[in-house]
């Protein structure tokens, strides 16, 4: 918790393992969450941000006048040299976005929701990092249901960082693979601990 009283939680986790679920449960206890997902594709259509996407990766990416951003996926998911340049054409925007924001909260609980928490380092400013796992055939199912293909989901998986590496960097783990009232759960017992790890550091100094 930082000396202003603001306790800042980073949520991770892999495609379709449910963090931004946990994230949705942590705002209905009060929490004020950012979306890194959200504040990136807020930035794509950006004129600069767009004009440079399109430099790089074709007018393919394009719907009308806007990123289609499934169609931008498309094409950044094929190599990780063009996933390395779209990530240094939006990510320093939206770290510094989250990194503002963050300043100018006060105090209270804030969470940010971000699927490329470590491999950003954005995660060396949070006070807790939680992990959000479940079983990889399940994410996958998850995902078939929202619209993606399994050919399309299997090749972004083998673009991220693995859970047992992220697990490292983790405080806390949330496995998502019950219910939702399970998971609910899960993020109380959490915060509860959250809470109490507070209480000592305050006590201690």
């Amino acid at each position: 918790m930082t000396a202003k009283g603001l306790t800042l939680i980073g949520v991770t986790g892999g495609i379709g393992s449910g963090k931004s679920t946990v994230s949705a449960v942590f705002k209905k206890m009060g929490a004020s969450v950012l979306d890194a997902d959200e504040i990136a594709k807020s930035f794509l259509d950006k004129p600069v941000v767009r004009k440079r996407l399109v430099t790089v990766f074709g007018r393919d990416i394009l719907s009308g006048k806007r990123i289609d951003r499934r169609k931008l996926a498309g094409r950044v998911y094929c190599d990780k040299k063009s996933l390395s340049c779209l990530a240094r054409l939006v990510h320093p925007l939206t770290i510094g976005s989250i990194e503002e924001r963050i300043r100018q909260k006060k105090r209270g609980l804030m969470v940010v929701d971000a699927a490329l928490l470590i491999e950003s380092g954005i995660y060396k400013k949070m006070d807790y990092v939680i992990l959000v796992k479940a079983p990889r055939d399940l994410r996958i199912s998850r995902l078939v249901k929202k619209g993606f293909t399994k050919p399309d989901v299997q090749r972004r998986m083998r673009f991220q960082m693995p859970e047992s590496k992220k697990q490292r960097y983790s405080d806390f783990i949330i496995d998502n693979a019950g219910t939702v009232a399970q998971t609910i759960n899960k993020v109380i017992k959490t915060l509860s601990l959250i809470n109490e790890k507070n209480k000592r550091r305050i006590k201690h100094g």
